[in-house]
């Protein structure tokens, strides 16, 4: 099990709730932060070459905020300032990309981990499936 020492894209805000995760019970398993799914050659534009087309794909390519894999599950998690309905979009497009390209058997969790919470909104997505953490 290995915590990750570097959170690539967080703000400040986004790696303590993390970090407070981590230190309160967070999945004990394999983590890698700022996950990138692939994009497929067939999703970039043709007319894009060189400079350009890096700069298309680094713009567009989805990013999990931290992907937590264990031998039983497979966690994505996403970092919210505050429990917001936008996560699940994110969090659906991750689990779905990522069943896709890795072919993964194990269950996935989707956790969408947040600093401040929106009761309303928090209710709304645990009924979807999704485990709402506010540390």
């Amino acid at each position: 099990m290995a915590f990750p020492e570097r959170y690539p894209h967080f703000q400040p805000l986004e790696e303590a709730i993390l970090k407070r995760y981590i230190a309160n019970g967070a999945p004990q398993g394999d983590w890698v932060c700022d996950y990138r799914l692939a994009i497929l050659e067939k999703d970039v534009p043709a007319a894009l070459q060189g400079s350009d087309r890096d700069m298309w794909i680094a713009l567009h390519q989805k990013r999990i905020d931290a992907l937590v894999q264990t031998p039983g599950t497979v966690f994505i998690i996403e970092v919210k300032e505050r429990v917001t309905s936008t996560a699940v979009g994110q969090l659906l497009v991750y689990k779905h990309l990522y069943q896709q390209q890795t072919r993964d058997a194990r269950p996935i969790e989707l956790v969408l981990l947040a600093g401040e919470d929106d009761p309303i909104a928090h209710a709304a997505i645990e009924a979807q499936g999704i485990t709402v953490i506010v540390v």
